[in-house]
């Protein structure tokens, strides 16, 4: 169960570090 969520986060989070890359 946990090793889901961890997997459905990581991609969240790269995903806003990438926008965050773009703006700057």
């Amino acid at each position: 169960m946990r090793k889901k969520l961890i997997l459905n986060i990581i991609p969240q989070q790269l995903d806003k570090m990438l926008e965050v890359s773009e703006l700057h």
